[in-house]
């Protein structure tokens, strides 16, 4: 009736986490959900490491661009956007956190993270058009 031990990563990382203390660097996540019963999308952010601080999002879907508001995100924490109708074409997004030290984290939907100097700041649009300034040619 006893369910099987975890693996030894598994140990190794919840030890990780309990002497981190919270301030390890937030690994925050996004993902599109398209609801087909209400005909809506939302965006749902869940953060994997440690406190992210202001989080924001700029979204892009048939034409359409969107920022949104997030907020912090504890770890393990995760908060759903509404995005309005579902995306029919191709999707893109970035967003981008404050750490506990004062770090930006800027992520986009590929899965690419950056990590900028302490008390650097960048305008998310300006990541958002670099970002995507070649898809869009």
């Amino acid at each position: 009736m006893f369910s099987p031990a975890p693996p030894p990563q598994a140990a190794r990382a919840f030890v990780r986490q309990l002497f981190r203390g919270g301030g390890g660097k937030p690994a925050v996540v996004a993902t599109l959900l398209d609801d087909p019963d209400s005909h809506q999308s939302s965006l749902e952010f869940l953060n994997e490491g440690g406190p992210a601080e202001e989080v924001v999002c700029i979204a892009k879907a048939d034409g359409r661009m969107q920022q949104v508001a997030v907020g912090g995100l504890g770890p393990g924490e995760a908060k759903s956007v509404g995005l309005g109708a579902p995306a029919k074409s191709d999707f893109q997004c970035v967003w981008a956190c404050s750490d506990a030290s004062g770090r930006m984290h800027i992520w986009s939907y590929d899965g690419q993270h950056r990590r900028l100097k302490r008390r650097q700041r960048v305008a998310l649009q300006d990541v958002f058009r670099e970002k995507y300034a070649t898809a869009a040619e």
